[in-house]
């Protein structure tokens, strides 16, 4: 059974006028559960600058406060919109008639609509092996004293004209950090609907054609530790944020985008952070014109990324390609995917390396600490270390035995001495 999460609004968000006091039941006392990015969000989708205004937010009617207009302007109810205070239907003052228009002006900007304040400016931020896609420079309007959009660049494979974006340069690909060196594999490109193996060129993940049995977590990711398709056995199932990459113009949802779900960041958790109205905000793109690049938009796809605060659910790309907690038991579809390019190290926990297809536990060389007076190594000074999870194994501190170890850390007394269990002592 697929997990939901609701939050029950008890506020039914309408401005009205009640007949007998004329009393207005303001928004701000209606919206207390809402933080103000979501409605600034909210009022934004709807082209809302200033005022009270209804809109559905999370399935449910809210009234919301829209903010006031900036000194010199007052809020059109009707539309919403700020309009210069000056702005009147009534004909300009001419009583002293034509031949003395002395009380006229030929500046007429106190009646004009304030226009937004703009300015070109230049991309920042473009990395090494990585080329704008499709500008350097892009026209930025003011608004609430900040300049949108951002002249910070992002990596985007969808170009725009009007965003600063970014795409690795031929045989690069982006692993979320840098653009690393990539030797492409010859598969077809990746597109909606696809029936063989794919790879999408901007990360160099090859997925994939969809498992078209509905299986349960579990069986999933064994499904694709074993599968064998177009000469490759070397596939698994793709964590959250490979998942991530394949949805196309929804901004939020792309790498480095404002949804906050991660296998890395920490945001995995279920009430610690998904059970808020701002985070299923951004980590959805049902609102948006979004695709995906390997299509299958009625399906609800599984990903390897467990939730952390309750785990026995994992996280699903869903069918409005927004990211939703499935109980593990339950089923859903999937791809598989190969991936030697993509968020390597970096998933890992510390002491561990990607190999290409897990983490895999550090080693290190050592030197052996702890030879007493009177004894010498047997039969060596350093040794390999692993990682356990808790501790560096075997030992660094060395040990008395007898019996000769090249992997671990032992000493022998000299000829003539004798170990009486703290220390070697002269026959």
């Amino acid at each position: 059974m697929k997990f939901k999460v609701f939050i029950i609004i008890a506020v039914f968000a309408a401005i009205q006028v009640s007949c007998g006091s004329g009393k207005t039941v303001k928004p701000q006392e209606t919206t207390a559960d809402l933080d103000e990015k979501t409605i600034k969000i909210t009022c934004e989708k709807h082209k809302v600058e200033c005022g009270d205004f209804i809109a559905t937010v999370n399935g449910s009617m809210k009234a919301l406060f829209c903010g006031e207009c900036e000194k010199g302007f007052t809020c059109d109810d009707a539309t919403n919109k700020c309009k210069n205070e000056s702005d009147t239907d009534e004909p300009a003052d001419d009583s002293d008639g034509p031949a003395d228009d002395s009380d006229d002006s030929d500046d007429d900007s106190d009646n004009q609509p304030q226009e937004a304040e703009t300015r070109e400016t230049a991309c920042t931020g473009l990395p090494e092996n990585a080329e704008w896609n499709t500008v350097s420079e892009i026209v930025q309007t003011k608004e609430n004293g900040e300049w949108i959009p951002s002249e910070k660049a992002a990596f985007n494979a969808e170009s725009s004209t009007n965003a600063c974006r970014f795409i690795c340069k031929e045989n690069y690909v982006w692993n979320s950090e840098e653009c690393v060196a990539h030797t492409p594999s010859g598969l077809p490109k990746c597109r909606a609907n696809v029936t063989k193996p794919c790879e999408d060129p901007a990360t160099g993940i090859i997925w994939s054609e969809i498992i078209l049995t509905q299986m349960d977590w579990g069986n999933a990711k064994a499904y694709c530790d074993d599968f064998d398709e177009g000469g490759y056995t070397d596939w698994r199932l793709p964590n959250i944020d490979e998942m991530r990459t394949v949805v196309r113009n929804c901004s939020r949802m792309m790498t480095g985008g404002e949804c906050p779900v991660s296998e890395l960041n920490g945001a995995t958790t279920f009430a610690g952070n998904y059970d808020s109205d701002e985070t299923r905000l951004f980590c959805t793109c049902a609102y948006d014109a979004a695709d995906s690049i390997i299509g299958d938009r009625n399906k609800v796809l599984w990903t390897s990324t467990t939730v952390s605060d309750v785990t026995m659910y994992a996280w699903t790309l869903d069918s409005n390609l927004s990211l939703s907690p499935e109980a593990k038991e339950s089923k859903a579809f999937m791809h598989c995917i190969r991936s030697d390019y993509f968020l390597h190290d970096s998933h890992c926990d510390k002491h561990y390396t990607w190999d290409g297809s897990e983490c895999t536990p550090d080693t290190k060389t050592t030197e052996c600490k702890g030879l007493p007076e009177n004894a010498e190594w047997n039969a060596v000074s350093s040794i390999t270390q692993t990682w356990d999870g808790t501790n560096w194994v075997p030992s660094a501190w060395a040990a008395y035995n007898k019996n000769s170890s090249s992997s671990e850390c032992r000493f022998k007394c000299y000829e003539e001495f004798t170990w009486n269990g703290n220390e070697c002592v002269l026959d």
